[in-house]
């Protein structure tokens, strides 16, 4: 998953060093928001493989 962001990582704004280097605790911090929601949605239950592919027991040949 990813979200798209309002502005690009920049020095001017203060999510990177003059180097260019990520400043991760600015990021963050300004960012919590859209972190949190991103990690909501995968907390959502995963489908087994059988419920994906629509396997039912009924069509197991292989017992």
């Amino acid at each position: 998953m990813f979200r798209v962001l309002p502005e690009p990582f920049d020095v001017a704004n203060g999510l990177l060093t003059p180097s260019m280097k990520l400043r991760r605790d600015e990021i963050v911090r300004r960012y919590a928001l859209e972190i949190d929601a991103m990690y909501q949605s995968r907390s959502r239950p995963r489908r087994t493989q059988e419920e994906a592919s629509g396997w039912d027991d009924s069509d197991n040949v292989f017992r």
